[in-house]
Formats: structure tokens, C-alpha cells, sequence
């Protein structure tokens, strides 16, 4: 995809997949054309898994981006998962390669790593996760047991400790849950942790209420709402986001999920309200419609984003399924909608036709389909 979010032509790709004894073997190679100032661009994914014990295995990951030109970004790792039962352990450690690497910044941040334990019986749950990214590191634990009272099934609680990491462009919408927010080129720190209290009762349905805590250090200022010329000063920022949610049971006809979070952003405030009932008729037939609401007031300007989404499965039968996507975004104010058809036509083979399209919704214009 473009900076400005066009779409580009594939030339060519394959894909292999399969098994041998105790390995496992999958690989991907995608051709892309050149367009305009997008030079051509090859896309390689490679993965090797070995099945050994009783139950567990060890594994190696090899992505590579090989642009028409110097530039190049790859990504290589090695990952393990141990099964005993109760128990289960794994970790992985990646590194990235790419000219930047050499700089003396991005030295000692081109490590990714992880280690998790989690133990699980009829009557306890215990899980903890250790993980790192560059210089920084972060650990978190869960606990839960079975409720033993007439309604309650279950209780989590959750503490997650602060993770500093480096943000650079493309990817300011994750500093508001993911809703709605624009992209904007920056850099900044970020110090993120968490308290939550999950509640699972008899009946299937969920609640959950916790604090996000929030630091960051934006370096340069960016816009995070183009339409209304709204954007973020330099400076540090300390905010938490209050938050909760409830779920009714996903297996009844007719359930919802609804989620409020409100506290300050930035150098302002926001509140969001998501609510999303979803309809199950039968085994065939399921739909819901999201509607996600983010109401942000800043020292340069406030604005409602809103983000509608609506999902559709029909399910003909095990092995022929429909699946439809249509998003409204108000910020800006596109249709974009995704229809997927699937046959699978001998176990662990299918056949999918895609269609995608987006559209302006003041003139009706056709931005791209594909």
C-alpha cells in the first residue's frame, strides 16, 4: 500500500505449505510491481517447526522486504513451546536486520524476546509473561479460579507493569484503544501498564473494569484529526484511561458487547463508548453492528470519531461460508467494505474469492476496489 493508502499491483506469488514426518514447513514469496515513487518490492516468509517430546516443538521464522534498491528490512527468530500437562512454557527471541541497524540509536534495539508459563487445572489458573523489546522490558501476571457461588464462574485479576517503547510513524491510532485516530509522523516514548478485574459469570456473559496508565514524550507535534485540524504539541504526557465493559453471553440470539472508557488524553480529555448487539438466528446465520465513539477535546481543538462497522456470516453448510465487512469512518467520511466466499474443497484446502471496495461517501466516488 501506498503513503497516500492506494493499493499496488502484485506481479506474481506462490505459497507452499505442508508436512513431513515431524517438521512442518510453510513458505510465502510475493512480487510486488513499482508505482510511481513505490519502487518494485519482494515479499519473502519463511517457517520450519520440529515436533519433539510428547508434546512439543521448536521452530524457526525468517521474513525479509527486499526493495528495488539499498533498502531492506528482515526479521529472523527462533521460538520453542513445551507441553507437560497442566503446563505449558514457551519463549521466542528475533532480531531485525536492516540498514538502520548499524546507527548507533538502534543498536541494542533490534532485539525482540518473550517468555511465558501458564498452568491450568479444573481449579486454578495461573499464567505470567515476561517481554522485551530493545532495551526494554516488561513483565505481567494473571491468576484466576473457578467461582463457587451461584452466579460467578470465574475471577481475574490482572497487573501488567509499565513497558517503555520507541513510536515512530504510522502508528498513532494504537494510543487510543485503536479507535479512529490518524496517523501522524512523530516520535515519542511510551510508558504503558495496567490493572484490571475480569469477571466471567455463569450465565456466559463477562465483565471487566481496569486503569490503563498512559506516559508519553512526543518529540515533534502531529495531527490526529486532518479534517478538523486538530493535533498534539510537543511535550510529556501522563493520563490514565478509566475503563469498563460487559459482555452478554455470544451463544444466546441476541447479545452485547458495550464498553466505556473515559480520562485525560494528552493535554485534554476523552471519552469512548463502544455498544454492539450481534444476532444469531440459527447455526447458519449470525450479524452484529459495532459502533466505536471516541469524543476528544485538546488545547488545539476538540472532535467526535465515530466508526461504524457491520458483519455478516452465512454458513451453508462445514465446508462453504459467506463473510461481509462494511465500515463507515466519519473522519474520513469513506465506505470501505470487504465480501469473502470460501469453499473448502478437501480438508485443509480452500478456495476464496475476495472483493474489496471504498468509496467517498460526500460524491459516492469509487477510491479503490480490488
Amino acid at each position: 500500500m501506498s503513503a497516500t493508502g492506494d493499493a499496488i499491483p502484485i506481479l506474481a506469488g506462490t505459497r507452499l505449505t505442508g508436512r513431513q514426518g515431524v517438521y512442518s514447513v510453510g513458505a510465502l514469496n510475493i512480487q510486488q510491481r513499482e508505482q510511481g515513487l513505490v519502487p518494485a518490492t519482494n515479499f519473502t516468509a519463511l517457517r520450519l517447526r520440529r515436533d519433539i517430546l510428547a508434546n512439543s516443538d521448536v521452530g524457526a521464522l525468517l521474513l525479509n522486504k527486499e526493495e528495488n534498491g539499498p533498502s531492506y528490512n528482515r526479521v529472523a527468530g527462533i521460538d520453542a513451546n513445551f507441553r507437560f500437562g497442566f503446563l505449558t512454557m514457551n519463549a521466542y527471541v528475533a532480531k531485525t536486520f536492516s540498514p538502520t541497524t548499524t546507527t548507533a540509536s538502534a543498536v541494542g534495539n533490534e532485539y525482540a524476546t518473550r517468555a511465558a508459563a501458564r498452568y491450568e487445572d479444573r481449579a486454578w489458573q495461573f499464567a505470567g509473561r515476561s517481554t522485551g523489546s530493545g532495551r526494554n522490558s516488561t513483565t505481567r501476571w494473571d491468576s484466576s479460579a473457578p467461582g463457587r457461588r451461584k452466579h460467578l464462574r470465574g475471577l481475574r485479576p490482572s497487573v501488567s507493569p509499565a513497558l517503555p517503547v520507541e513510536v515512530g510513524p504510522g502508528n498513532a491510532a494504537a494510543l487510543a484503544g485503536g479507535h479512529l485516530l490518524e496517523a501522524g509522523r512523530r516520535r515519542a516514548r511510551i510508558a504503558v501498564s495496567g490493572l484490571s478485574l475480569a469477571f466471567n459469570f455463569q450465565d456466559g456473559s463477562n465483565m471487566e473494569i481496569g486503569i490503563n496508565p498512559n506516559v508519553e514524550e512526543i518529540r515533534s507535534p502531529f495531527t490526529i484529526n486532518s479534517s478538523r485540524g486538530v493535533s498534539v504539541n510537543p511535550g510529556r504526557y501522563e493520563f490514565n484511561e478509566y475503563f469498563i465493559f460487559w459482555n452478554t453471553n455470544a451463544a444466546a440470539k441476541l447479545s452485547f458487547n458495550n464498553r466505556y472508557s473515559t480520562g485525560k488524553f494528552y493535554d485534554g480529555h476523552r471519552r469512548g463508548y463502544t455498544i454492539g448487539p450481534s444476532v444469531r438466528l440459527n447455526k447458519n446465520f449470525n450479524a452484529s453492528v459495532n459502533l466505536q465513539i471516541n469524543d476528544i477535546t485538546l488545547s488545539t481543538g476538540s472532535f467526535v470519531s465515530k466508526l461504524v462497522t457491520t458483519r455478516v456470516n452465512y454458513n451453508f453448510n462445514t465446508r462453504m461460508f459467506f463473510n461481509a465487512l462494511v465500515q463507515y469512518n466519519t473522519d474520513s467520511r469513506q465506505w470501505s467494505s470487504n465480501l469473502r466466499f470460501n469453499v473448502i474443497h478437501r480438508p485443509l484446502s480452500d478456495f476464496f474469492l475476495v472483493y474489496n471496495e471504498r468509496r467517498d461517501e460526500r460524491s459516492g466516488d469509487l477510491i479503490n476496489r480490488s
